[in-house]
C-alpha cells in the first residue's frame, strides 16, 4: 500500500513501512498492534536525526479532490477471532494542512487481513462503540469531551 509509510516528525525522513519493519501496515496492524494495542508501537526512533521520532503517515482523500496527509497518534481496535475477521478500529489523526493540535477521527477496519476497509467507514454496534472508547480511553490515557474543544466523548453517567 503506498499511501501508508512512517515519516520523522523533526526532519520529516520518510521511510517505507517493508523498510522500518520488513511488513506492510496491514500485517503491522494484525500482527504487531491488535496484539495488545500498545501505543509505543506507533512511534519509532528516527534513524537520521537525534530529535525526532517516526509515525504512521497517510494519504487521505478530501472531498471535492485531493488529498490530506495524517499523521497518526493512535489506534485502538476490537480484536478477532471474535469478529469473524472483522477488526474495526478507531484511529486518532494529526492532519498536516491544519492547526497544530487538530485531531482527526476515523473509524476504519481490516477484514481477514485485507487493506479494502482502511479506505471506508467500519460499522459498529452500540456496544462495541463503548468498548472502542473505553479502550481508547485507557491505551491513549485521555477523555473524548466535544465539550472541551478536544477529543470526546463520556460514558453516560
Amino acid at each position: 500500500m503506498p499511501g501508508y509509510w512512517w515519516e520523522c516528525d523533526h526532519c520529516h525522513r520518510r521511510r517505507s513501512f517493508y523498510e522500518e519493519l520488513g511488513m506492510g501496515p496491514v500485517i503491522f496492524l494484525c500482527d504487531r498492534l491488535s496484539v495488545d494495542w500498545n501505543q509505543k508501537e506507533l512511534s519509532r526512533r528516527c534513524g537520521a536525526c537525534p530529535n525526532g521520532s517516526l509515525r504512521i503517515t497517510f494519504e487521505f482523500p478530501r472531498r471535492g479532490g485531493g488529498t490530506e496527509t495524517l499523521t497518526v497518534i493512535h489506534i485502538v481496535g476490537l480484536t478477532p477471532p471474535e469478529r469473524d475477521g472483522y477488526l474495526p478500529m478507531l484511529w486518532e489523526t494529526e492532519p498536516a494542512g491544519e492547526p497544530p493540535g487538530t485531531r482527526w477521527f476515523h473509524f476504519n477496519y481490516i477484514y481477514h487481513r485485507g487493506n479494502w476497509g482502511l479506505n471506508k467507514p467500519a460499522v459498529l454496534e452500540r456496544g462495541n462503540l463503548g468498548e472502542l472508547f473505553a479502550l481508547y480511553r485507557c491505551k491513549a490515557g485521555n477523555e473524548l469531551d466535544p465539550r472541551a474543544g478536544g477529543p470526546a466523548l463520556r460514558d453516560p453517567e
